[in-house]
């Protein structure tokens, strides 16, 4: 995922274990990235599905999320699509591409919301090596102004959906 308008990568893990279907929040996670957590859960917990889940995984399986570099504090509204994402491949044992980075918040619907900070972000994503980044569409034209030299070492995945999103992001399973 990448992170907040200076444009630093941030690394998340998703892990599911045996339990009752709980979603832990792992490291210094701030008010709105919990939030984005919060809104994941509930997505997940009500299109469990439409994402490729057994509707009975909350009795099952519990779900740690874990924002790498714990003791730094994470704040921002563009990890929602990424936390969506890890919790699905969690639970599926689909991986999620290695070469991809993601952006972008949710509401509980699974629509996917524009996010700030796009230039930085992409920088970011074109300094990490990665190949590929998924963007909320409703940034396409911020993208569109961007200058061609970083248009041109990026290619940019634009949804509206986490629908889109799982897609783009996740392989099958092994």
């Amino acid at each position: 995922m990448i992170g907040d308008d200076r444009g630093c990568l941030l690394h998340f893990e998703m892990q599911a274990s045996k339990g009752t279907g709980r979603i832990i929040s792992l490291g210094s996670m701030q008010k709105v990235m919990k939030e984005s957590v919060a809104a994941a859960a509930q997505f997940i917990k009500t299109h469990a599905s439409d994402v490729g889940l057994p509707n009975d995984w909350q009795e099952n399986y519990d779900i740690a999320v874990l924002a790498t570099m714990m003791g730094v504090p994470k704040e921002g509204p563009s990890a929602g699509i990424t936390i969506v994402t890890g919790i699905v491949s969690a639970l599926t044992g689909r991986p999620v591409r290695h070469n991809l980075a993601m952006t972008g918040e949710i509401t509980i619907m699974g629509k996917v919301l524009a996010i700030g900070g796009v230039l930085p972000k992409l920088q970011a994503a074109i300094d990490a090596g990665c190949a590929e980044v998924v963007m909320p569409k409703e940034n396409e034209r911020d993208v569109q102004m961007m200058p061609e030299y970083v248009r041109n070492k990026v290619k940019v995945i634009f949804v509206s959906s986490i629908d889109e999103v799982l897609t783009a992001a996740l392989m099958p399973k092994l």
